[in-house]
């Protein structure tokens, strides 16, 4: 249709619209064919993309957590008072270690953790970090505080940062000349 001439779009969703409106809004000549797989591909990589950003919410979440819980934490020496077997799979055993620690003015207390550790003996002396309110205990050291949250931030960033590499990849070879 020649530039100079209007087509009556007014019967669509009830708004006129010249001719010259509805071009402006439709894909170049050649772009349309591939406008869908190109918005496709975003859409897959966006998705992809969102677990990424989700476990590394919960990395950042259980990483403030976990800072407040050693700010207010308080050190004592437990006691290992059994290292239990309670399941084996393909990647090896997992035992329930079982602690008991000192608390001043307080019975003591027990904590149980999974580990994949079978060196742990009856009477052997684990560093452990506690509050009091509310009452939490961990076994001190670098993978038994910091081992999760690192993991899932760590993991979380990987994916989003690939995904965010291949979507930035596929925009920029897209990029109309």
């Amino acid at each position: 249709m020649p530039a100079g001439d209007k087509a009556d779009l007014s019967g669509l969703s009830g708004v006129g619209m010249s001719s010259d409106a509805y071009h402006m809004f439709r894909p170049a000549a050649g772009a349309s064919a591939q406008m869908p797989k190109t918005l496709g591909f975003i859409l897959v990589m966006s998705a992809l993309g969102l677990p990424g950003v989700g476990l590394f919410a919960v990395g950042a979440y259980q990483a403030v957590n976990l800072q407040r819980f050693l700010s207010a934490a308080q050190d004592a020496t437990g006691q290992v008072i059994a290292l239990t077997h309670i399941r084996s799979d393909d990647d090896g055993s997992t035992y329930n270690l079982v602690v008991d620690y000192p608390v001043p003015g307080s019975a003591p207390r027990r904590l149980t953790v999974e580990t994949r550790n079978p060196d742990f003996t009856a009477g052997q002396a684990l560093p452990v970090l506690y509050t009091t309110e509310p009452p939490e205990g961990r076994v001190a050291g670098i993978r038994t505080t910091w081992g999760q949250p690192i993991t899932f931030l760590a993991v979380g960033a990987a994916w989003a940062g690939f995904a965010a590499f291949i979507l930035t990849i596929a925009l920029r070879h897209n990029r109309p000349s």
